[in-house]
């Protein structure tokens, strides 16, 4: 989908067309913070802050980070937690390890030196999803058959209002493959390692992008997804059964590990989806001509004086193995209980 519109630049390329297009970019160019914070119940406060740049600034991401700031998140109910700057993860964290809860809206205030002050607020959305059944559907090609397809039903319970869904699913694998310098594998004995695996749905709600979503523009003709998004367009303030078939992925998993998966099933604030579509959009034109719409993709942003996103987030996970019995990270040899995910590396 992403390329969908290759065809049509490799005919301006035969062609032989050319257009020259002049970027005038005024000297007085005035930067304003850039924030990124994605939020969710029981994951720990965190924020990227950084300034923007000219189009033609041709300097590093890390040059352009702002480590002196006063990050601040408040709450109705008194909450308050200033997020410092962790010099090695380059972000803003909780150094009391707080964490956003369900049903709240949370208040963002940022004041740097040398830029204007940053509010945003974002409230975290009430999920209800349950994990219905877990089984075993042998594929069959012609007379062979293969066991190892499993189906995994679940439902949404929808609440009024315009709302937006993300499925993805995860399996474990032994360690994660380091793209550094060094090109050696990362493991701790201690840490669970995860890394996404594709699924299947027949479901018409289903889409690869959330771009697509709802945009009747885009024919959706995918059948398999690493993520999957989708509104309750069709199903608003209603309860909604869906289905999903994988196959375990091809990886370094040990047979000790097995097979274990975790379904995350998650509702995206508005601000969250709206930021998510928009950068989509805007990605996906920027090498290529725009065909699509008459103005240029203008990324949502819910930060005051600023860019970038403040926005919430809920995800229920479902964590299952083979035989569908229910499984936790501490008894699989974790002792953190914490899974990384691979695709971080």
């Amino acid at each position: 989908m992403r390329h969908l519109f290759t065809g049509f630049l490799l005919c301006i390329v035969v062609t032989g067309c050319e257009t020259i297009i002049d970027l005038d970019v005024a000297d007085n160019y005035e930067s304003r913070l850039v924030v990124i914070s994605t939020f969710s119940p029981g994951k720990i406060w965190t924020l990227e802050l950084s300034q923007s740049v000219p189009f033609n600034d041709s300097s590093l991401y890390t040059d352009a980070i702002v480590s002196n700031a006063t990050v601040v998140i408040l709450a109705d109910d008194g909450f308050r937690d200033t997020l410092k700057y962790n010099a090695n993860q380059k972000i803003y964290i909780s150094v009391d390890g707080n964490t956003p809860q369900h049903g709240k809206t949370y208040h963002l205030q940022i004041k740097a030196p040398g830029f204007a002050d940053i509010e945003a607020s974002s409230q975290v959305p009430l999920l209800s999803s349950n994990l219905l059944d877990v089984g075993r559907e042998p594929i069959k090609i012609g007379s062979l058959v293969i066991p190892d397809q499993f189906v995994a039903r679940f439902n949404i319970d929808d609440e009024p209002g315009r709302n937006y869904y993300r499925v993805t699913l995860q399996r474990l694998v032994s360690e994660c493959f380091s793209f550094d310098t060094t090109g050696s594998d990362i493991v701790n004995p201690d840490t669970l390692y995860s890394e996404r695996n594709y699924f299947q749905s027949n479901s018409p709600l289903f889409h690869s992008f959330p771009e697509t979503v709802d945009d009747p523009s885009y024919p959706d003709l995918q059948d398999s997804y690493s993520t999957a998004y989708f509104s309750d367009k069709l199903f608003d303030g209603m309860t909604r059964e869906f289905s999903i078939t994988f196959t375990p992925e091809i990886s370094r998993a040990t047979e000790s590990i097995g097979n274990h998966f975790f379904l995350e099933v998650s509702l995206l604030s508005n601000d969250l989806f709206a930021h998510e579509r928009t950068v989509g959009l805007h990605d996906e034109l920027v090498d290529l001509p725009n065909i699509n719409q008459r103005n240029p993709v203008v990324v949502h942003s819910n930060i005051q004086n600023g860019f970038g996103v403040f926005a919430a987030y809920t995800s229920a996970i479902f964590m299952f193995d083979e035989d569908g019995n229910e499984w936790q990270p501490v008894g699989l040899g974790a002792k953190s209980g914490v899974i990384v995910n691979c695709d971080n590396y």
